[in-house]
């Protein structure tokens, strides 16, 4: 629905537009260990996937990420505009 759209924000075929240059260097140091190599390597591989389900299943096999977290729910809706 329109509501949802909302709240998760407006499709971008890059993941790195669904984010500010300020959330990037939250989400590479609360989630990669301030691996700048990591976090932009698995924001390609994101980018390359054909859908969210895909991105989710890579990201929950590749990283024991705690989904109760404030910046793993960021960055899921960021991956999910990538593929809204």
């Amino acid at each position: 629905s329109a509501d949802d759209l909302t709240k998760i924000g407006t499709p971008v075929n890059d993941i790195r537009k669904a984010m500010g240059i300020n959330d990037r260097f939250y989400f590479q140091r609360e989630l990669f260990d301030n691996d700048n190599t990591a976090f932009n390597n698995t924001l390609d591989q994101i980018n390359s996937m054909s859908s969210y389900n895909q991105a989710y299943q890579h990201l929950k096999n590749k990283f024991a990420w705690d989904e109760s977290l404030n910046e793993t729910e960021e960055f899921l809706r960021a991956v999910r505009r990538r593929f809204l």
